[in-house]
């Protein structure tokens, strides 16, 4: 009796859809900035024993560490131990990749994706170059702010150009 008495009106549009670009068309350009920004500020800043390959070894280890932080998330989440919420467990690593890059208004690159860029990266990078620097402090400060760096350069860029509306 009283449920038609106190009805309200809602739209049901749930759909998420991008009015410009989508995030994941920025990530080809995302991926060559990011390398190279990383490989320069690492190498002329962390490394200071130069030669030995070290601009090639420095360009290999970010080029293997990014490679992880794009490949782990969602390989945690098709293992179910990560932590997501009403993603459903069991899907394979391509369509959680594809859920994750397609789903909602949020974006790709996130204070999320930072910590997990740091947490992943920062140990590999260092791992690989700390035999080419006498200043082991200042190459673990150079690979965080990098990431820090170039994670908020592609944030920004994300937020700047994709535009979206339920």
């Amino acid at each position: 009796m009283f449920v038609p008495l106190f009805t309200l009106p809602v739209l049901a549009n749930s759909s998420w859809h991008w009015l410009t670009i989508h995030p994941i068309d920025l990530l080809p350009y995302a991926i060559i900035i990011t390398l190279a920004v990383e490989t320069f500020a690492i190498y002329k800043f962390g490394v200071s024993k130069r030669g030995e390959g070290a601009i090639a070894i420095t360009f290999i280890a970010v080029c293997i560490a990014n490679l992880m932080s794009f490949i782990i998330p969602p390989l945690l989440i098709t293992c179910g131990s990560y932590f997501t919420g009403s993603i459903r467990v069991g899907r394979s690593f391509s369509e959680m990749w594809n859920y994750m890059a397609k789903s909602g208004p949020t974006f790709i690159i996130g204070i999320g994706y930072l910590l997990t860029t740091l947490i992943i990266e920062m140990p590999i990078v260092f791992l690989i170059l700390k035999r080419f620097t006498n200043y082991k402090g200042q190459l673990i400060t150079v690979i965080i702010l990098t990431n820090v760096i170039t994670t908020a350069m592609v944030a920004i860029t994300e937020r700047i150009a994709c535009k979206g509306a339920w």
